[in-house]
């Protein structure tokens, strides 16, 4: 249906919707001569800034029967229209129009701040949060808010306790699992400073029930205390609209085993426009620092790649790539090639790819200071003041008035 759909993009252009080549849930609004052209991705090189031939004036997105329109006032209600003419649709809500301030699509609230709201100039800021559902979640489980806990109360609890395994205590662990659940859906989506302590909930309650329940009783009450946190965008400069910024860290064998890594994206700059991160252990046991925070860059470097490749189509053109690490002798084994230790053998294999990217100027990787990285929150525990500024550079803010 999308397929054959025609539009009046006005100014007597015609227009249509051409599938996006990068992700099946995504339609480009195009001019009625576009096309598609797959010859264009050259396969040792993948760059897809050519395989849209004709000028996107935006985008549709689907899932099952919701639909996101992002384009101008005009372009969007032409796209509306030709689809009443193939569907039943609820009536629009457009952000902006009419003093619109806010809109949900897939269980996320897209927000324009009071005061740009009315103004004769096109939104610059932005804002995602879904306080509602935070909301819910605490209403829910508000039997964990009754009493307070410290983090170091919560670290010797844990520590005092004897070990409670699922099997028994399954009705426990069953709640646990939906408390993660509900904590794991706003990690992923507008909450990146809950991605650390989620991912530990969930390595935890497969062993320890006990140490489960104090880890989710203080996160929920952690989220009583920022509900109405959201994640900031604004409408960034040409150049930096095609420039990705990665961050990568590492918190090396924090039990004594495995490290945790984290990445975090952003498009154009930190601190603002944050598009992807993740919090997990490593799937390797490093036995180093250095070697961690290789494992590290090599997991980061390829979400980014693979969201790469999504902005080089809507931009039309190549994105520039730049990675940010606080560790200078992993940088150091990437600049210079020396990965030859038998210790590091299997790294400098996964890594061979990092480096030819630096060698041929598609990477640029850089040296930032703890204070500077953004994914220090989600590797491990930080210091009060150390989390405010971490969670500052995520680009986190304070919803509403």
């Amino acid at each position: 249906v999308l397929e054959g759909l025609r539009l009046n993009l006005g100014n007597g252009k015609r227009g249509k919707l051409l599938r996006s080549a990068t992700h099946s849930a995504i339609w480009w609004i195009v001019d009625e001569n576009a096309h598609k052209d797959i010859d264009a991705i050259v396969p040792d090189k993948p760059c897809l800034k050519d395989v849209i031939v004709g000028e996107i004036q935006g985008a549709v997105l689907v899932y099952v029967d919701d639909l996101l329109v992002i384009a101008g006032l005009t372009v969007t209600t032409q796209v509306m229209e030709a689809l009443r003419q193939v569907w039943t649709l609820a009536d629009p809500t457009t952000l902006g129009a009419n003093g619109v301030q806010s809109i949900k699509f897939l269980g996320v609230v897209l927000e324009i701040p009071d005061e740009e709201l009315h103004t004769d100039k096109a939104p610059q800021r932005l804002t995602l949060h879904q306080t509602l559902y935070a909301e819910e979640v605490l209403t829910k489980y508000s039997e964990a808010l009754r009493t307070r806990t410290s983090t170091g109360e919560l670290e010797q609890r844990i520590s005092a306790h004897a070990v409670l395994t699922p099997t028994q205590a399954p009705e426990r662990h069953k709640k646990l699992q939906q408390i993660a659940g509900a904590l794991l859906w706003l990690a992923t989506r507008t909450r990146p400073d809950l991605a650390w302590g989620t991912s530990v909930l969930a390595s935890t309650m497969s062993r320890d029930v006990r140490e489960a329940e104090t880890r989710a009783k203080h996160l929920l009450q952690y989220l009583a205390t920022t509900r109405d946190q959201g994640l900031r965008y604004e409408a960034m400069p040409e150049g930096l609209l095609t420039r990705w910024d990665l961050y990568t860290d590492v918190s090396f064998a924090p039990t004594g085993n495995k490290s945790h890594e984290a990445s975090v994206l952003f498009l154009g700059r930190p601190g603002v426009n944050a598009v992807a991160w993740t919090s997990s252990k490593q799937k390797l046991t490093t036995l180093s620092s250095c070697e961690a925070e290789l494992c590290a860059a090599i997991s980061g470097v390829g979400m980014m790649m693979s969201l790469g490749h999504l902005l080089e189509e809507a931009a039309q053109q190549a994105i520039s790539k730049r990675l940010g690490v606080d560790n200078l002798p992993s940088i150091q084994q990437l600049r210079h090639g020396q990965m030859a230790p038998l210790r590091t053998r299997h790294i400098s294999i996964r890594g061979a790819r990092l480096a030819e990217m630096m060698e041929t100027g598609e990477l640029l990787v850089d040296h930032v200071t703890t204070t500077e990285q953004p994914a220090d929150a989600l590797t491990k525990a930080l210091s009060g003041l150390a989390f405010e500024h971490a969670r500052t550079r995520l680009g986190l803010v304070l919803v509403g008035p």
